[in-house]
């Protein structure tokens, strides 16, 4: 779990980071419309640093992915020429 400033205990593998940031947009508003600028700013960086780390994650899965289909290109080579001989 990660420890926000207001001691928001946010998972660190979400299952469903849009959610949180839709909760968080309405929170932002609310504390704007309540003249809470302060409070509306720290969901605003927090809806950012979610969108960061979700961006990070997908080029992590997209890395992992892509190196995982160049690793077994070798192995399928091998299993076609075995196969074909």
């Amino acid at each position: 779990m990660t420890r926000t400033s207001k001691n928001i205990c946010i998972p660190f593998a979400l299952p469903r980071p849009n959610l949180l940031s839709q909760v968080l947009e309405e929170h932002r508003v609310t504390c704007e419309k309540a003249g809470n600028y302060i409070e509306a700013e720290l969901a605003k960086n927090k809806i950012k640093e979610l969108k960061e780390q979700n961006e990070r994650r997908k080029r992590e899965e997209l890395k992992t992915r892509h190196l995982n289909e160049v690793s077994d290109r070798p192995r399928t080579a091998l299993q076609h020429d075995s196969l074909t001989q």
